[in-house]
């Protein structure tokens, strides 16, 4: 009955997340619509910014679970951004509030496996430095999480598509000579 309740909440404030920002949702009013009383809602969490916490941490197991076959930088970038399209209201509403870092760590973490599984796939049989291969994923998660913060930041306004599509294009085949110097391959 616990995993059943957790879950009821988890559902509810999320329905509710895209419906209202943040600010707006109270316990009292997450327990009325969930049909629990408020000791059942801390029993299972002590705070709504854990519950937020909680949500994100799902989410983003859900995206990495799901995410095995990466074969392309468009696999990574868009894995992110879909999941932001298909949760417009939740994701502005969260962004747009105190929760606003913990938002951004699950999105960091989300960038930096994606492109991890992404560079072990190009590099795969090569010989590469550790501290190489850390680099160039943290150069290519920092653009990921930051064009995705940006799109964020204008209201989800522009069509990141677009933009995603010409940053790839204009960067195609960098990574590869990345991971090519870094194995110490010269063309």
């Amino acid at each position: 009955m616990s995993n059943f309740t957790q879950k009821a909440i988890i559902e509810t404030f999320s329905d509710m997340l895209r419906e209202q920002p943040y600010s707006k949702i109270t316990v009292k009013d997450l327990v009325e619509r969930c049909g629990i009383n408020r000791n059942t809602f801390y029993y299972h969490f002590p705070d709504l910014p854990t519950l937020v916490e909680e949500i994100m941490k799902l989410e983003c197991d859900n995206i990495i679970r799901n995410s095995v076959d990466i074969r392309s930088p468009q696999d990574f970038t868009m894995i992110a951004i879909d999941f932001a399209k298909k949760n417009r209201a939740a994701a502005m509403h969260i962004y747009n509030s105190v929760n606003r870092e913990s938002f951004e760590i699950y999105l960091d973490r989300i960038c930096q496996y994606t492109i991890s599984r992404y560079i072990d796939y190009l590099s795969d049989g090569m010989n590469i430095d550790t501290k190489d291969k850390e680099v160039i994923v943290l150069f290519y998660k920092c653009s990921c999480t930051g064009l995705i913060l940006d799109w964020l930041k204008s209201g989800m306004d522009e069509n990141v598509d677009d933009i995603a599509k010409r940053l790839l294009y204009l960067f195609e085949g960098s990574t590869m000579m990345a991971i090519e110097k870094a194995a110490g391959i010269s063309r």
